[in-house]
């Protein structure tokens, strides 16, 4: 058992009954050097090591009856298990992840090799298969147990075809489960409300990474834990309408993908200044109602008197709008204004104004009662002027 960073590398030549195990090899700097090389080797097992960053994990070169089994081979420059001119070699239950070539390499001197059982994801992810054979009578399966390998990009019934002049296949291949990810329905909010989020759950027992993109330009990534929020925090957002795409990745190159659609409104308009419900006498003049209103997408106004619209009009964020109401009846009324911005938003305004009569010492007297009153003071004066003009 060994651990080795930087430029560490296990080198075997010509040898039998080797046992390599437990070994973690890192990092080779410039990718140049291979995690185990064993050349011109024979009978023996390479197993439970972790090999990553390398050019490939575990090399073989001439070899003959070697058993590969249990180890880490990721995010290599090269291959993640590379195998030539080499007879009888068994890769089983290996876990091989995002290499940069092939997962698996068999060249066309490479016979009677038996792959079953590993876990293969996101390697040569610019090609259509994540290995490659060139070489004669080599299983990608155990024909006994009829137990294939997984793959990150099966997911089908057909058998999984494997690159090379081989014309290889698994013919039972396996898919791991998927995570799974829970969102928010499509939803809309008014610009700049504080701690607009978007949350995601995502389930599985081996969370890798995720990432999230607005609009296809990716906003955020990082690794999530199962179970545990992942928020998107959506203040500054402009006003428009967004699509929110996260993708969740396991530990094996398997993804799930949700997407939000959401819609950042602008808010409504904002009446600062209302006239409140306003009392006049009446008869009386110099009577109006006067509002106030914000926006930064300003377009009309509309007032209504008693639900008639008796004005319209196009507005100013921050200028005043005003309406006269001299001419009143005694009585009571509503006057409501509707601000509209661009956006089809509104603000609505209600005022009562009441019309009383005049009030002269103790008695009150309307408007029709002081008309009234005058036109029978005007009659009973006519009335006395005709008596005395036949009198005399």
């Amino acid at each position: 058992s060994n651990t080795f960073f930087e430029r560490g590398q296990i080198r075997v030549i010509k040898s039998n009954i080797i046992l390599l195990n437990n070994n973690e090899i890192e990092n080779s700097g410039l990718y140049t050097y291979d995690g185990i090389l064993l050349t011109q080797s024979e009978n023996s097992t390479i197993i439970n090591n972790i090999l990553s960053n390398k050019n490939n994990s575990i090399n073989l070169l001439s070899c003959s009856n070697i058993s590969i089994e249990n180890n880490l081979c990721t995010d290599n420059n090269g291959v993640g298990i590379s195998i030539s001119e080499s007879d009888s070699i068994n890769i089983i239950r290996n876990v091989i992840l995002r290499n940069s070539n092939y997962g698996v390499f068999l060249d066309a001197l490479s016979t009677n090799c038996t792959i079953y059982d590993n876990i293969l994801g996101l390697n040569y992810i610019l090609g259509v298969s994540q290995a490659y054979d060139d070489g004669n009578n080599n299983f990608w399966y155990n024909i006994i147990e009829e137990l294939g390998n997984y793959w990150s990009d099966w997911d089908s019934s057909d058998p999984y075809p494997i690159d090379g002049l081989a014309n290889s296949f698994d013919l039972y291949p396996l898919t791991y489960p998927t995570p799974m990810i829970f969102g928010p329905a499509n939803f809309s909010y008014i610009y700049n409300t504080p701690a607009m989020n978007i949350t995601w759950i995502a389930i599985d027992e081996n969370p890798d990474h995720y990432w999230i993109y607005q609009n296809d330009t990716e906003v955020a990534q990082g690794v999530w834990i199962s179970e545990s929020p992942i928020i998107y925090f959506l203040y500054g957002t402009s006003v428009g309408k967004y699509n929110f795409t996260i993708v969740v990745s396991n530990y094996y190159g398997k993804i799930a993908i949700d997407i939000v659609i959401v819609t950042v409104m602008n808010p409504p308009p904002t009446i600062v200044n209302s006239p409140g419900n306003y009392t006049y006498n009446v008869g009386s003049t110099g009577n109006s109602l006067l509002w106030v209103a914000i926006d930064d997408n300003t377009y009309k106004y509309f007032i209504y008197l008693n639900g008639t619209e008796v004005k319209n009009g196009t507005w100013t964020t921050g200028d005043p709008v005003e309406v006269e109401i001299d001419g009143l009846f005694e009585g009571l009324y509503n006057y409501t204004i509707i601000y509209y911005d661009l956006s089809g938003n509104f603000a609505i305004d209600t005022v009562w104004v009441t019309v009383e009569p005049i009030i002269i010492g103790e008695f009150s007297y309307s408007l029709i009662g002081i008309t009234l009153l005058a036109m029978a003071v005007i009659l009973l004066i006519r009335k006395r002027n005709f008596r005395s003009l036949l009198n005399s």
